[in-house]
């Protein structure tokens, strides 16, 4: 049986947070991940959006993203959407969806 696990580990210099969500389907697993990033990306509640972004949407200096490549929609894959500070590693988003495999009892 394959669940999605969706997991949202993130940092600022004062606070932090893991959030891990199981879903049922990878449809809604995608949903929720592409959710966390589109919150993340907007200036208004996230240090992500305040700056890492310039105004084209390109990297600003001084951060690095590492993103799943781009795989055809029907198809079901680990993702990943990650952005880190290089000059503060206390700033750092890192969002995950996995794939799991487990055994049914």
């Amino acid at each position: 049986m394959k669940v999605y696990e969706v997991i949202f580990n993130w940092s600022t210099e004062d606070e932090n947070g893991l959030g891990t969500h199981i879903f049922s389907t990878y449809e809604k697993a995608k949903e929720h991940f592409e959710s966390i990033i589109e919150n993340e990306s907007n200036a208004d509640i996230s240090w992500v959006g305040d700056g890492v972004f310039d105004e084209n949407g390109e990297l600003n200096e001084g951060y690095e993203m590492n993103c799943s490549p781009n795989h055809p929609e029907n198809e079901e894959h680990d993702l990943w959407w990650c952005i880190w500070n290089l000059y503060n590693d206390k700033f750092y988003d890192e969002i995950y969806l996995r794939i799991k495999e487990i055994d049914e009892i």
